[in-house]
């Protein structure tokens, strides 16, 4: 990729793609006739960074959507570098593009989260928005794509597996059995408010009622996610403690009986 040479190109040209890299950039005629007025009008030599923040400042008070046409325009390499260096990280049949489209679709996401006032540098906080967007889209693709028995149970509530059974026809001591066994294997952390996320570092542990870790007894959060979940293997009767790291305050452990 060449880099586009003045800060009219910078502005107003996108990303051509050729199979998976790029090829050329290409002028979006209107955006160059408005970056070009608005550098007639301007009575000294700006810098990317400057009209950067003035054109954020335009779409904060018109919501103008040339405004937003120049913000993409402008963040367009580090969209592609983002893009480039997600595809060599992870395996799997996304191309370049694919990620590139899925981040540059949702460059609103930068323009409402960027506030000027605590750092000037947009195209730092676009790069770290358009990872999560991507890292985003793996998430959902991989709940889609891995859609195990387990996997299934992780996302059924026990009012659905209940419906579901009955729905089949499946007796209701049949079906009891059922529930407990999915009650069983899953022990799950999510945050209380709906629309938050676990934050990165959380811990979720889970211990023998005499205080004792086993295998896989823990998960923990690398990254906001929306829940922690542990799967274990319980006989009727047995119990388990389970934690959380940050310890909150006020916090007493509480056995779980099964």
């Amino acid at each position: 990729m060449h880099l586009r040479q003045n800060i009219i190109e910078v502005f107003s040209t996108f990303v051509l793609f050729k199979g998976d890299s790029f090829d050329r950039w290409v002028t979006d005629s209107k955006l160059r006739r408005s970056m070009q007025n608005s550098l007639e009008q301007s009575s000294e030599q700006e810098s990317e960074i400057f009209w950067a923040i003035y054109w954020h400042r335009i779409w904060q008070v018109q919501a103008s959507p040339i405004a937003v046409a120049h913000i993409a325009a402008y963040l367009q390499e580090v969209c592609y570098w983002v893009a480039r260096k997600m595809k060599m990280n992870v395996a799997g049949q996304h191309s370049v593009g694919d990620f590139f489209q899925t981040a540059i679709a949702r460059v609103d996401k930068v323009i409402k989260g960027f506030n000027p006032q605590l750092g000037s540098n947009l195209k730092i906080y676009a790069e770290y928005t358009f990872s999560n967007l991507i890292k985003d889209l793996l998430r959902k693709r991989q709940e889609v794509d891995i859609c195990t028995d387990w996997g299934l149970l992780h996302k059924l509530s026990q009012k659905r597996l209940v419906e579901s059974l009955k729905q089949a026809g499946y007796p209701s001591q049949i079906i009891e059995r059922y529930v407990l066994a999915w009650s069983c294997f899953l022990h799950e952390l999510r945050n209380t408010n709906p629309d938050a996320m676990i934050p990165a570092g959380f811990k979720l542990r889970l211990l023998t009622e005499d205080l004792q870790p086993f295998v896989n007894n823990e998960d923990t959060a690398t990254e906001a996610i929306p829940q922690l979940y542990i799967d274990v293997e319980l006989e009727p009767g047995e119990g388990l403690v389970w934690e959380v790291e940050p310890t909150p305050d006020e916090y007493d452990r509480e056995i779980l009986r099964f």
